[in-house]
């Protein structure tokens, strides 16, 4: 009797704390789901069904599975399908707007233009940086992409000046003596036994690019950084590979494998960014020099602005996105001009003329005409972002929909520019006997103690079970219901995983695709998942990452309103730890409130040499991300890429472990354990963060009284100032400098790589460019940054490689609140995905043609390319819009210029044609060329 009024006084105490988490719990799992696609059903939007935690994660990864095995025809470039399977088969079956779970996050497919538009503005209010998975921050870092309000302001104001168009035209001396660098190793390569030799050039741009990060950023190189270039891949891999997947809040903090090799990785990361800023703290010069690390060493030393945790999450943000983006470009119109020769020679005679035999150099690029149009047609087919995402941060209507507080929404850009259209019974029984007979003889004494302890734990367990059942069961349902009174569906949220199961599903099957080389439909093999819902549910359907609703957005005009800051969707999500790991905790992960400056303009870059003999191979790809990382070093931060090579490695392997994550359920809380995946995250992020910090401390310790005027020498000036209020802590240099190197890195090399594909299956307009290339730089003249306004064709061949095959192939916002953009109601906590990728295909937006390579659609300026003035969106838009967009659109003129006044390049017969959503747009099985030198006839 004791044992039970103690059990009933322990029940009675824990009741008020175990009721409300069991209805938290029932909330999450199963109400919130079954309202949530309730409400989109009404207003007629479907999509897959959500199961139980998983939402459609399994269906994705299983459809991404499956469209990786597929490779396309060389000359395809519709690379939706492959890239985005689910989304190919979802548009399908439930139309242009749908809905599905990531997870139990709700999240909505637009592919309206126009809803797309109010979405990705920042009008409405819908959140950009949504809850973030940790491995997400491990690998970007903390930096401006993943920071608000005050801070974004701060950051952003500290930032600016490393990017101004001054800054970037003395930057141009960096990329040319980096991509000398890369072409002089290219000759060395060459047995001289060939006439032509094969490259895996994507390989050759990644390094490229990091070395122009570590270079013109950082002050460094992509040798001295190659150990956190490595743990950064490292990471994304981990990221990619988390995309599909569940994520349990705390699971972070568990030693798990994962958790302790994303530990190990972070670790090294930050370890080799510290190293590279007590190199610049020990410098001589009292200014920390004028590049990106400087700039943030000064904010946070002197002007005391800056925290130097926040220079090394700065450092890490800026490594992985710089030169992700600029190596994808690269890729990719490589691709594009070895695919058309025309081109190729077009632009080779663009740069010829233009430049002639001199190193290009920033005025010369702005004489580039087609070869910014090829650039541009490449990011509209392969950009690097093929989807944007914002969330609800409240319920919110946009259009028509009604969207319900904290879905997500999709604008999938690549749609966009793409589419048209019992061994021993007795032993047993004798065991349970006695058991039996044990359980009697406890039981009185036994139920008194339950009951206690009970009563005692109510109050604390009910509230987290409600929770947990308002997570994943009533929020996916109160959403999905929502939204589909809408008329907006989506697959089926499955509790935990969302449809972050179908995705990684979808992905995997998707890896498995060729496409034809001169396929530029690359939607379906990049995004299997947003192809096949587009299929099903329509161009706006609802979607659960985990538990977090999404909503896919295609309509340019909403996808622009969801971007800009009016309609108030939050820019910066909840992030994962692994992000801010990569990125840092930089500008792209900051808030803003108020209008700042645009950033990287053109006067800010300032001039490359030598030939081979023969034809050679190259794997181009791996060169431009190292020339890129190269750039990037020694342009923003007085560095290179040898100084910080372990810095790009380590970024590298962080980016291993983000796009691991990208796939899988993020529970909170994880990211603290000691699992064998944060472990290594913790150590790669480490060992990035000491490469940034010996950068800083090396240009702390110079000479110098103003740290230089690169974007290290800025953030350092900002933080070191000895007014009363630093504008810019150290630890914010820290995180700025991670984000730079990250975000300039891929979105560079990739430009450059899907740039050399374009222009080696366009050989016509290789060899306009070309042309233009000698009538504005000469032929052995180093380009500077005036030429480069001069070449037309080149940036409208650039403008074309962003259209077709855009580093960024989609942006999210969060809506804060319930929210109504267009015709839709949007509810808080909604992700929204605006998918460029889509976006740069859409038929009825760029014409019959919109899925082929032509940058003459440029030849009157973007706004006039398409029925709709903003319809490329490949840097984003509005005042998030990418602040180090002019300075990959420099690094790519730079590359392009100097590669055609030497080499003749075309597609090498090892190329498989399958670009892949990994975590930017990439040539799965890399980019192969033929590189043939010009001999003095062609010269």
């Amino acid at each position: 009797m004791e044992l039970l009024s103690t059990i009933n006084l322990l029940a009675l105490v824990l009741l008020p704390f175990v009721v409300p988490k069991i209805w938290e719990v029932c909330w999450i799992f199963l109400l919130r789901p079954w309202m949530i696609t309730r409400r989109f059903k009404k207003q007629g939007i479907s999509g897959p069904k959500y199961r139980f935690v998983y939402g459609n994660l399994q269906e994705m990864k299983k459809m991404k599975k499956e469209a990786n095995r597929w490779v396309l025809d060389p000359n395809c470039n519709d690379i939706f399908p492959r890239v985005f399977p689910h989304y190919h088969q979802w548009l399908s079956q439930y139309g242009e707007t749908f809905l599905y779970w990531n997870g139990t996050k709700p999240t909505l497919f637009i592919s309206d233009p126009e809803l797309g538009k109010q979405i990705l503005s920042s009008e409405l209010g819908f959140v950009v940086i949504a809850k973030t998975r940790p491995e997400v921050l491990m690998l970007f870092g903390k930096g401006l992409a993943f920071i608000e309000g005050d801070d974004w302001v701060r950051h952003r104001r500290i930032l600016n000046p490393a990017f101004s168009m001054d800054r970037l035209k003395v930057m141009t001396k960096g990329m040319v003596d980096c991509t000398l660098r890369m072409l002089d190793e290219w000759k060395i390569q060459n047995s001289g036994e060939e006439v032509m030799m094969r490259m895996e050039i994507n390989k050759d741009y990644h390094r490229l690019i990091s070395d122009i990060i570590a270079t013109t950023a950082f002050g460094s190189s992509y040798e001295e950084g190659i150990e956190l270039f490595r743990s950064q891949s490292e990471l994304e891999e981990y990221f990619v590979a988390s995309l599909t997947s569940v994520f349990i809040p705390g699971k972070q903090y568990l030693p798990t494998p994962t958790n302790l090799q994303l530990w190990k990785l972070d670790k090294r990361v930050k370890n080799s960014i510290k190293r590279m800023i007590d190199a610049r703290l020990k410098s001589n010069f009292m200014n920390y020099g004028d590049d990106l690390l400087g700039i943030m060493l000064k904010a946070a030393t002197s002007e005391k602005t800056m925290r130097m945790d926040e220079v090394i999450e700065e450092c890490k943000a800026i490594y992985i996105s710089g030169q992700v983006n600029s190596m994808i470009l690269l890729t990719w119109t490589t691709l594009l001009l070895s695919l058309h020769q025309d081109w190729q020679e077009k632009l080779r005679e663009e740069v010829f003329n233009e430049c002639g035999n001199k190193i290009p150099d920033s005025d010369t690029f702005s004489r580039l005409k087609l070869m910014n149009m090829v650039l541009m047609e490449s990011l509209r087919l392969y950009g690097p972002v093929i989807k944007m995402v914002r969330e609800a941060t409240q319920d919110m209507k946009i259009g028509h929909l009604d969207i319900p507080k904290g879905t997500s929404i999709i604008v999938p850009l690549s749609i966009l520019v793409l589419n048209g259209e019992e061994d021993n019974k007795p032993r047993i029984s004798t065991d349970l006997k006695y058991k039996y007979k044990l359980l009697v003889f406890l039981s009185m004494e036994l139920l008194r103690t339950i009951n206690l302890v009970a009563l005692v734990l109510l109050p604390f367990v009910v509230p987290k079970i409600w929770e947990a059942c308002w997570i994943f069961l009533l929020r996916p349902w109160v959403i999905t219901r929502r939204l589909k009174r809408q008329g907006i569906s989506g697959p089926n949220y499955r509790f935990v995983y969302g449809n972050l199961r179908q995705i990684k599903k979808m992905k995997e099957e998707a890896k498995g695709l060729v496409l034809d080389h001169n396929s530029n439909d690359i939607f379906p093999r990049v995004v299997p998942h947003y192809h096949q819902w587009l299929a099903q549910y329509g161009e706006t359907f609802l979607y659960w990452n985990g538990t977090k609703p999404t909503l896919f957005i295609s309509d340019p005009e909403l996808g622009k309103q969801t971007l800009s800051r009016k309609v108030g969707f939050a820019v910066i999500a909840k992030t994962r730890p692994e992000v801010f790991i990569l990125f840092g905790k930089g500008l792209p992960f900051i808030e803003d409130h108020d209008e700042t400056d645009g950033g990287l303009h053109l006067e800010d870059v300032g001039g490359v040499e030598n030939t081979i003999e023969v034809m050679m191979r190259m794997e181009i790809n791996k060169d431009y991300h190292r020339l890129i990382s190269d750039i990037i070093a020694t342009t923003t931060f007085g560095s290179s890429y040898e100084e910080g090579i372990e810095l790009f490695r380590s970024q590298t392997e962080l980016e291993e472990y983000f796009v691991a994550s990208l796939t899988s359920v993020f529970i909170p809380g994880t990211q603290y354990l000691p699992t064998p995946t944060n472990l290594k995250l913790w150590k790669l992020d480490k060992k990035v963060k000491d490469s940034i910090k010996r950068i800083i401390e090396a240009r702390l310790k110079s000479n110098s009284k103003s740290y230089g005027d690169d974007l290290l020498g800025i953030m350092l000036k900002a933080a070191t100032s000895k007014e009363s209020e630093r504008t810019m802590s150290m630890d914010e240099i820290i995180e700025e400098c991670k984000t730079f190197y990250i975000s300039g890195q891929g979105s560079s090399s990739i430009l450059l790589t899907w740039t050399t594909l374009l222009l080696s299956l366009h050989q016509d307009w290789q060899e306009k460019l070309r042309e233009e290339v000698f009538n504005e730089c000469g032929k052995d003249t180093v380009p500077d940054s005036d030429t480069f306004s001069k070449l037309k064709l080149m940036n409208m061949v650039l403008m074309e490689s962003l259209r077709l095959y855009g580093p960024v192939i989609k942006m999210v916002r969060e809506a804060t609140q319930d929210m109504k953009i267009g015709h839709l109601d949007i509810p808080k906590g909604t992700s929204i995905i605006v998918p460029f990728l889509k976006m740069h295909s859409d038929k009825a937006i760029w014409g019959e043609d919109a899925k082929q390579f032509n940058p003459l659609r440029f030849e009157n300026g973007v706004s006039q390319a398409a029925n709709h003035p903003n319809a490329l969106l490949p840097f984003s838009v509005g005042p998030r819009t990418c602040i180090a967009q002019n300075f990959a659109m420099m690094e790519a003129k730079t590359v392009l210029t100097m590669i055609l006044q030497r080499f003749r390049f075309s597609l090498s017969r090892e190329y498989k044609h399958a670009p892949v959503d990994y975590f930017n747009l990439h040539p799965q099985y890399g980019l192969p060329v033929m590189l043939q030198p010009l001999d003095n006839s062609d010269r």
